[in-house]
């Protein structure tokens, strides 16, 4: 939780009351997700990956495949199975695509087009990715290989 106009980022202590880490002028964030030790976020055009090291607020910029997208949400995976082996980052975008990134080494993996519309929201479990649009649609599907991702 940070200041909206200040476009910061500031973690809380919440059974304490105090703040633990923060920084400011992050540039604006859509959504947020947790990440095993750390939380992801994304905004317009970046991903950011986060954590808190000796009462410091970090993070490092993930490389995207294109700079002009706009991100809309994220969320995390449980670790899947072939191909992938590892844990995802799953990105939503303005124009209706989910980004595929390896949330391990913060390699873009691919890119599905989902909808023709804006991604609204992204929820995932090891067993099934629930996605919604700005008009109302949804896609649940069963995650059990890249073919079946979506």
């Amino acid at each position: 939780m940070g200041v909206h106009e200040e476009e910061s980022v500031v973690v809380w202590n919440v059974a304490q009351g105090s703040v633990i880490g923060q920084c400011g002028s992050t540039g604006v964030i859509n959504d947020v997700t947790l990440v095993k030790d750390m939380f992801a976020t994304c905004g317009p055009s970046s991903i950011k990956l986060w954590k808190v090291e000796d009462d410091e607020l970090l993070f490092y910029d993930v490389p995207l495949p294109d700079e002009n997208l706009v991100l809309t949400a994220i969320d995390h995976t449980q670790v899947l199975s072939a191909p992938y082996n590892c844990d995802l980052l799953l990105v939503g975008t303005s124009k209706g695509d989910v980004l595929v990134v390896n949330s391990e080494t913060f390699e873009f993996l691919h890119n599905v087009n989902v909808f023709e519309t804006e991604i609204g929201f992204i929820k995932s479990t090891q067993f099934s990715i629930l996605i919604g649009n700005e008009s109302g649609d949804f896609v649940n599907s069963p995650v059990i290989n890249e073919q079946n991702l979506f």
